[in-house]
Parts: structure tokens; C-alpha cells; sequence
């Protein structure tokens, strides 16, 4: 009898501190562990990144085109759960692959953005795409957004920055460090090129409605005349459009350009007082 009550007792010792176990587990839970963090990196196809003209970025797309955007996760030790995506506004449309990524602790998460169609209400108002994601202790991560918008067609390289350049051709007026026959070459000047962010309707901000600074890359400038600005569209590879933007440049009779494979830009151009030139644009880089 001696040993059964022994026995008891110490059953009943080991249920008393196995319940206390239990209380203190219930009243101090595992540490959860660290929630996630995200980046955003859109791709290069059928889009072009183009700083505004106050230095913010927008990724043009055309009406209709997708733009996938990568969700890069370095670490999510609790696996992903949930991908949270707002729009700014009511037009277009987002998908993901969040249920083939579901349970992943680190990786790249896929969504890809279809821009509205040229018909749609407001299909050229300015969409900020916001993304989160949860993992499956329900911690959230930090917010990360683009802002994009739609247009009809988009050159076939961010235009924006400021270019060295280098051009050669005819001058009406003779000046320091011409040929001395009516014509020029090696004429070295320094040019910006920004998005647009007024104008009329036809030149309404996009990546391929820009003004260049001095469309005479230095010319009028040796010749001794206010340097003449425009506004020019492009569309892929291509000038497609030419609008002055002050009387010196009215005066142009022809302006062609193209963006060649290596990034430089080749422009022509003639005005009725008998100028020319052909311009090799080249971007400056920082260091």
C-alpha cells in the first residue's frame, strides 16, 4: 500500500508540474519570427522608366501592353501567404503567382500589370501599383510601389538625360572654328532632353514626348542667336513628331531622328535660312 501511494504521489506531481508547463508555454508563446521584406523590379519589355521633368519615375507602357514586375523576397523564415495589391486607380488589371508561391521563404514573386485599353475612361490617368505581402503568421511586409501610366506608343529607350554631342553641316553665316567654306564639322555641345509635362493635348506627357534643350546643338550658339527648343515626339526608334517651342525654332524646315543599337541618338535637321546639321547624341553617365 506503502508503494501505490508513492506512486500516486508522484503522478500527481508530475500532472501538477506538467500543467504548470502548459501555463507557462500558454502565457509565454514561441517569439514569432521575423516577417518579410520586399523589393520591386519591373522588367525591360514593353516598357520605358523616364524621369519626369520633377525628377519622378514613371514606367510608360502602351494602351492594352502587360508589364510583369518582379516581388523579390530575400527572406521569409514563416513562408509567404498572401500577396496584397492595390491600384490607385480604377483601370487596368493585376494578376500573380501566389498560389504556386505560397509557402516559399524566399524567392521571386511574379505579378504582372495589363495597362487599359486607348478606350477606356481614364486610360491615361497615372496608376501607382502598392504591393505587401503576409506570411503565414500574418506579419506583413513593408509597402513598395511604381507608378506607371498607358500611352500610344513608347520610343524604344528612356530619352531623358543629358547628352554630349557631336555635329557636322552646312551654316549660313560663317563663325569661329567653321571650315571656311560654308560648312562645319566636329561642332561639340552639351544638350538635355526632359519628359514633357505641359503642352497641349497631342503632346500630353509620355516617355516619347520630349523637349530638347537646343535642337541646333550649338550652332545658333556659335553663330551668335538665342539657341531654339521643341518639343519631339518619338515612337520606338523614330522621330514622329516636331513641335516648336519658341520663334527660333519655327524656323525649321525638317528635323529627322533614330535611336541606333548602341543607345546614341543620330539626328538631322535644316532650317529655310540654308543651317543644317547631323548630330550624334551620346548620354552622359555619372561616375
Amino acid at each position: 500500500m506503502k508503494k501505490i501511494n508513492l506512486f500516486i504521489t508522484a503522478l500527481v506531481l508530475l500532472s501538477t508540474v506538467a500543467c504548470k508547463v502548459d501555463d507557462y508555454q500558454d502565457a509565454n508563446p514561441e517569439p514569432l519570427l521575423d516577417g518579410p521584406y520586399i523589393y520591386l523590379n519591373v522588367a525591360d519589355a514593353n516598357n520605358v522608366a523616364s524621369l519626369r521633368a520633377n525628377n519622378t519615375l514613371i514606367h510608360y507602357t502602351e494602351f492594352g501592353g502587360t508589364m510583369d514586375i518582379a516581388i523579390n523576397i530575400p527572406d521569409s523564415p514563416a513562408g509567404v501567404d498572401s500577396v496584397f495589391i492595390s491600384l490607385s486607380e480604377e483601370i487596368g488589371s493585376v494578376s500573380s503567382d501566389i498560389d504556386a508561391f505560397r509557402g516559399n521563404t524566399s524567392g521571386t514573386l511574379n505579378i504582372q500589370y495589363t495597362a487599359p485599353a486607348a478606350e477606356d475612361e481614364d486610360a491615361t490617368e497615372f496608376q501607382t501599383i502598392t504591393v505587401t505581402v503576409m506570411d503565414k503568421q500574418g506579419k506583413i511586409s513593408n509597402a513598395r510601389s511604381i507608378t506607371t501610366r498607358a500611352v500610344a506608343c513608347i520610343p524604344s529607350q528612356n530619352l531623358a538625360g543629358t547628352y554630349n554631342t557631336v555635329m557636322s553641316g552646312n551654316t549660313s553665316e560663317a563663325f569661329d572654328g567653321d571650315n571656311g567654306d560654308g560648312t562645319y564639322s566636329g561642332l561639340e555641345s552639351t544638350v538635355s532632353i526632359v519628359i514633357n509635362t505641359t503642352g497641349a493635348s497631342l503632346y500630353a506627357e509620355h516617355a516619347g514626348s520630349v523637349r530638347i534643350s537646343d535642337i541646333s546643338f550649338g550652332l545658333y550658339t556659335a553663330q551668335g542667336y538665342g539657341v531654339p527648343s521643341a518639343r519631339i515626339g518619338w515612337c520606338g526608334a523614330d522621330v514622329s513628331s516636331f513641335l516648336a517651342a519658341n520663334n527660333a525654332a519655327a524656323a525649321y524646315s525638317a528635323f529627322d531622328g533614330v535611336i541606333n543599337a548602341d543607345g546614341t541618338l543620330t539626328i538631322t535637321w535644316e532650317n529655310i535660312y540654308g543651317d543644317s546639321g547631323t548630330a550624334t547624341l551620346t548620354l552622359q553617365v555619372e561616375e
